[in-house]
């Protein structure tokens, strides 16, 4: 088989991304580094002849095959942060394939019929067979009559893998959940550019618009798929990213909720998760406030950090869209920081005027202090004792004679009478 056009810029990626030892690699290089083998030992599982016609005959061996090269097309979609890239295509050769010896579930069972489905929406268009064929597959692994007969041929398929697959194919082969969660995922796909169908078709067009019922039936099963997503892999960052696009009236597309999952995706290493949900929290943060909205903004610088990173590690497919993300982000993130300097400088003063206020009242209040401080010290200074009571009292009247005792009344001084009048003398 021949290698996919721009092979060669791919494998200067993959060639730095395997220098780097398999225990420092970040889940998204370790993700681009296994899906490449893969999607390699796919394609080689099923070789063509120069005319592109299938070079194996019919049998049951090639048919495993078949199935093998599916389930490792499956695997390498469910790792991948984004659509999985090699140098040699697997679906050209299942698509030969599959022409000459189709598959067919009566024969060969539910597993064959899901796989085979599934990859015919893989290489399909968005139309309305490939929406119903989407449909009947998830309905298909969903259906709890049939899970325990896929679960059986998936782990004979998994035990082929190791006795007959030798040395060179050492490859893990999709659980059960990872084969659900790669379907869902798939289904989530076709709701999201479903709506990008023409309205009219051209003449010749492949396309075809979808019926309302297919739409309606496409949202619900979507809406489905985002909640199942969730329930089987809540700490997966791609189970949160599809989740998003599955429903864009939900909650999971709030600036809140993608800095939530830009944590999943910390928490997990992946920097394309992690710089995908931090964009699309910036693209939202006038919807978020105060530390929410900083937080948003430090995302954001910290993810353009993490994309020059990984843009020389990943395939171009898988950091072109963030690009050009960020491109759209950067004005909103922009106006986002110069709206939080000028809160700041706003809070900065009203903190600054608050500050003055308190410093003026604390002034009033220490001289209201002092001033009724002196004048209680000069109503004590003027305080003084009756000289026959002796309550203390302001204004006492001294004697009209001697000027000298002094008294709160004339009571009091017709009562001390008596005895002052024999000291009683006529004042100088």
């Amino acid at each position: 088989m021949q290698p996919a056009p721009g092979a060669e810029f791919l494998l200067e990626r993959l060639q730095r991304a395997q220098a780097i030892p398999s225990a420092d690699r970040s889940p998204d290089v370790a993700a681009f580094v296994e899906s490449v083998a893969l999607l390699r030992r796919a394609a080689q599982l099923l070789p063509l002849e120069a005319g592109g016609t299938p070079a194996l005959p019919d049998g049951p061996a090639t048919r495993r095959r078949m199935l093998q090269a599916m389930l490792l097309r499956v695997r390498a979609d469910y790792i991948s942060p984004e659509t999985p890239v090699s140098d040699l295509d697997p679906d050209i050769a299942l698509a030969a394939y599959d022409d000459r010896y189709p598959l067919r579930g009566t024969t060969h069972g539910p597993l064959a019929l899901a796989l085979r489905n599934y990859c015919l929406v893989a290489r399909g268009r968005v139309n309305d067979p490939t929406v119903d064929i989407a449909l009947t597959n998830m309905q298909l692994l969903c259906c709890a009559t049939l899970r325990p007969y896929i679960l059986c041929e998936l782990l004979d398929m998994g035990s082929w893998e190791m006795a007959g697959g030798g040395g060179q194919a050492r490859l893990a082969l999709p659980t059960l959940t990872e084969l659900l969660h790669a379907s869902a995922c798939q289904l989530i796909r076709l709701h999201v550019f479903a709506p990008n169908l023409p309205t009219e078709l051209r003449p010749g067009s492949t396309q075809a618009k979808l019926s309302a019922g297919q739409q309606a039936a496409l949202q619900a099963a979507a809406a489905l798929a985002a909640d199942n997503l969730l329930r089987w892999e809540p700490r997966n960052p791609k189970s949160h990213a599809f989740a998003a696009k599955a429903r864009p009236d939900n909650l999971h597309l709030t600036p809140g909720a993608q800095l939530r999952a830009a944590g999943v995706a910390r928490e997990h290493g992946s920097l394309v998760y992690q710089v995908q949900c931090a964009f699309l929290a910036a693209r939202g943060c006038f919807a978020l406030a105060g530390g929410a909205l900083e937080s948003a903004l430090q995302e954001f610088e910290a993810a353009q950090a993490a994309l020059r990173r990984c843009k020389g590690l990943l395939p171009q497919g898988w950091t072109v869209g963030l690009q050009e993300l960020a491109a759209a982000v950067t004005p909103a993130a922009a106006a986002g920081r110069a709206w939080l300097h000028a809160e700041r400088a706003t809070n900065s003063r009203r903190q600054a005027a608050k500050a003055a206020a308190a410093e003026a009242a604390d002034a009033s209040a220490a001289a209201l202090r002092t001033s009724l401080e002196s004048l209680l010290k000069e109503d004590i200074a003027a305080c003084t004792s009756c000289s026959h009571c002796g309550c203390f009292s302001v204004g006492l009247r001294r004697c009209a004679r001697c000027r000298g005792p002094q008294y709160c009344s004339v009571k009091c001084q017709h009562a001390a009478w008596r005895d002052h009048r024999p000291h009683c003398k006529p004042a100088a």
